[in-house]
């Protein structure tokens, strides 16, 4: 009997069609050189570790999954540690809403090679990063930056 899908399994799956939908080399030019600098995008990806109520929305496995898509497509990137708690938190005014929200947040960065095909990955994250979490989101933050590297 063939085993039930995980979360886990389906946002896999979804990465890896985004993967293959975007055939384009997405890593930095100078990575083939060994070498980090020369124009960049570089991507920041907000994520809910938890709710306001202290629930659960992105897991390790999830971020596990999504760090090594980055890694693959992009040859790295960087994370803010959540093991001991989340890094960071923000607040939010839902519409309808009288009162901010809080989330407990974490980062993930990406140094992208500065070609419409990255703006085009990063789009086609964003609604696959929205329903991965064990709360679905209303919306994520992703801001992509254009910066020189040194």
């Amino acid at each position: 009997m063939a085993r039930k899908k995980t979360p886990t399994d389906n946002f896999r799956e979804r990465l890896d069609g985004l993967s293959k939908a975007i055939t384009d080399d997405l890593r930095l030019p100078s990575l083939e050189e060994n070498r980090l600098e020369g124009y960049a995008y570089l991507f920041r990806l907000v994520l809910p570790l938890l709710d306001a109520i202290g629930k659960p929305v992105f897991t390790d496995p999830i971020l596990d999954e999504l760090v090594q898509v980055l890694d693959n497509r992009f040859g790295g990137c960087m994370a803010a540690s959540s093991s001991s708690a989340p890094p960071l938190w923000g607040l939010w005014h839902p519409p309808q809403e009288s009162q901010a929200a809080k989330d407990y947040l974490t980062t993930v960065e990406v140094l992208a090679n500065p070609i419409e095909a990255a703006n085009r990955f990063f789009a086609g994250l964003k609604p696959i990063l929205k329903t991965a979490g064990q709360i679905e989101q209303q919306e994520l933050l992703i801001l992509r930056i254009e910066c020189r590297l040194m």
